[in-house]
């Protein structure tokens, strides 16, 4: 029969399909998240607010080697994130959808470069890099941050190139690898400061494990020359902005912003376990599947260099971060495709022969997430009303499918693997539908405020706070002028020397700037009310 016959003799048409999905089908499932957060998220304040508002203050005043934030020096963060932001603008002129789109960019060149990382690392295992690929892009942590306006990603980047040149240099003792490693070094401190080099020291003193026997002292000198070299090119920013910035930016960058985190932090201070919590969060669906770990635990006990060689990269990472006082869960990020690697590895080592891969234990997870995230809009939001229920029940229903075809699947691992990812995503997606579904999105959309604020500011209104201002606004009002922070109390004298002002008020219901004055905006933001007060006449 016809039918039998083709079964027997596939097209070879066929084959270079099969075979591009294999390889880069995995871009598809980190692109649907991301084009649904595009068009129905908004940035959400105060950390992507307030980063883009950084990027539109450097654009408009022209100060484009200090970052900028309410007309003054922003010592949190380097500028190569606000660079990258700028080179768009310069080609598709002031707008939201680049920014955000770059995180997303970064997300697809680093599952490729662990794809890159995991051929190198295990150079007799081929096909880890489509299992290292496709776990990457399947993991909720991972598809995020991809969504998310932040510097995580760009310094993972720096990360995996880092590891990319240590593993080349190490292994075939060329130059170039080191030339990657120091630039590496650079970025990174241009992306988010010297913690690149709690990243990247402890794998580069333990890479002679991938090849025993090498001229050790050799490679410590040549990495000591590389991170010179690194620092070096990061100083080409660094001591120009240094003396540019002033003196109270200069002491941020080169001391405080560092030293204030490790010793005392003035931000994010948690305890010493936070991250042994987190570390399940970040690593899922992987870190629930028994087989993973087992088959990395006899990889490790039949002495696999490459597997010793992330653990000693990961392991002193983790322990520094626990003993830092600011912690942030995507502090981590940049160590979650080493994680994902070792997990790669284990699914790779348990199976035997041609033997089927149950989903069932990472399935499980597509069915907890979206009820956890639904629980936790309703808390925030106050109640199960607060949720669009047919909208919620439809997305359960759905995730509940995924999970019950993937529980049905026994497949090999990398066909398994890409139902797996696809999944993941649709549930992701789900969970930003709940969202934005929800009354809830609307308390972190700063637009509608803007606008008013704008178009005051449009008329020579001045701007002051009663709370501290983050640059919420600025973008989206395209602010030139400073918001002066005057605080809870400090509103009516300000006014009184301020008669056209524009006071934003972000409080719980209580004595207001202008008493039996209604504002010109009020709407719930972030738990509190948000409502602006002219000065003069309403």
């Amino acid at each position: 029969m016809p039918g039998n016959s083709a079964a027997r003799h596939p097209r070879p048409d066929g084959e270079p399909v099969a075979a591009a999905l294999d390889r880069w089908g995995w871009v598809l499932v980190l692109a649907l998240p991301v084009a649904l957060a595009l068009f129905l998220r908004p940035l959400i304040p105060p950390v992507e607010t307030r980063y883009i508002n950084v990027a539109w203050e450097m654009w408009s005043q022209g100060h484009f080697l200090v970052p900028v934030l309410n007309t003054a020096t922003y010592a949190d963060k380097p500028p190569l994130f606000f660079w990258m932001i700028h080179a768009g603008w310069a080609l598709f002129g002031v707008n939201e959808w680049w920014p955000r789109l770059i995180p997303a960019l970064l997300a697809v060149l680093n599952t490729a470069l662990v794809g890159v990382l995991a051929a190198r690392l295990w150079p007799g295992a081929p096909q880890l890099r489509q299992l290292a690929t496709w776990m990457m892009a399947g993991t909720l942590a991972w598809m995020m941050f991809g969504v998310a306006l932040m510097f995580d990603m760009l310094l993972t980047s720096c990360v995996l190139l880092g590891l990319v040149g240590l593993v080349q240099a190490v292994t075939t003792g060329s130059w170039r690898g080191h030339a990657l490693y120091a630039l590496a070094i650079a970025l990174g401190i241009l992306a988010k400061g010297p913690v690149i080099l709690l990243h990247l020291l402890p794998p580069a003193v333990a890479a002679p494990l991938l090849a025993p026997g090498g001229n050790r002292w050799r490679w410590y000198r040549r990495l000591v020359a590389a991170t010179l070299a690194g620092l070096l090119l990061a100083g080409f920013w660094v001591l120009p902005a240094a003396l540019l910035g002033g003196d109270a930016y200069r002491e941020k960058i080169l001391w405080t912003q560092t030293a204030g985190r490790v010793t005392d932090s003035f931000a994010h201070r948690r305890p010493w376990w936070f991250y042994f919590l987190v570390l399940p969060l970040l690593a899922l669906p992987w870190f629930i599947w028994p087989r993973v770990w087992s088959g990395a635990y006899r990889l490790l006990a039949g002495g696999d260099r490459a597997l010793r060689f992330l653990l000693c990269g990961f392991l002193p990472v983790f322990l520094g971060f626990s003993a830092i006082s600011g912690k942030q869960i995507h502090y981590l990020l940049p160590w979650l495709p080493g994680l994902v690697l070792v997990a790669a590895a284990g699914l790779a080592a348990s199976r035997r022969g041609g033997e089927s891969v149950s989903l069932a234990p990472p399935a499980l997870a597509w069915v907890a997430v979206p009820l956890v995230a639904a629980a936790a809009i309703a808390l925030r939001a106050g109640g199960m009303a607060a949720i669009s229920m047919p909208w919620a029940a439809g997305c359960g229903a759905v995730a509940l499918l995924i999970a019950l075809a993937l529980v049905a699947q026994r497949r090999a691992p990398l066909a398994g693997l890409r139902w797996m990812a696809t999944g993941g995503s649709l549930v992701l997606t789900l969970m930003l539908v709940i969202f934005v579904t929800a009354p809830l999105a609307g308390r972190y959309d700063v637009g509608p405020a803007a606008r008013v604020i704008g178009r005051y500011v449009a008329a020579g209104a001045p701007l002051a706070s009663t709370s501290a201002y983050n640059g919420e606004f600025g973008f989206f009002a395209r602010l030139a002028v400073p918001v002066q922070d005057v605080g809870a109390d400090g509103a009516p004298g300000w006014c009184a020397s301020h008669p056209a002002g524009l006071v934003i008020d972000r409080r719980q219901p209580g004595h207001p700037p202008r008493p039996g004055v209604l504002p010109v905006y009020h709407a719930p933001f972030r738990g509190l009310t948000l409502r602006l007060w002219t000065c003069g006449p309403a």
